[in-house]
């Protein structure tokens, strides 16, 4: 009985610990679009596999500067209350 339970707390345990973030990929042109989406989704979380954590953000036209996947967070909730329809999209 206390292998079982053994067991038992061994699949919990795993079950319970955190995922490792795989890149999504080494191509720049699909990171680049895996960012965009996760935008256009307003998928904050997804920024934690898609920014290095000295990463950086510019956007000259909201004057925003941040570095690190908890900054461009916090940007992304700033962006999203005051532009809810706010769609990135990629041309070239």
């Amino acid at each position: 009985m206390k292998f079982a339970g053994a067991v038992l707390l061994g699949a919990v345990a795993t079950a319970c610990a955190p995922a490792t973030q795989k890149p999504v990929t080494d191509k720049p042109e699909a990171v680049l679009q895996a960012y965009v989406d996760a935008w256009n989704r307003h998928d904050s979380l997804a920024l934690d596999s898609l920014l290095a954590p000295g990463g950086v953000h510019e956007d000259f036209a909201w004057g925003f500067r941040g570095e690190g996947p908890a900054d461009v967070r916090a940007f992304m909730r700033d962006v999203i209350a005051v532009s809810p329809d706010y769609q990135w999209q990629l041309t070239s």
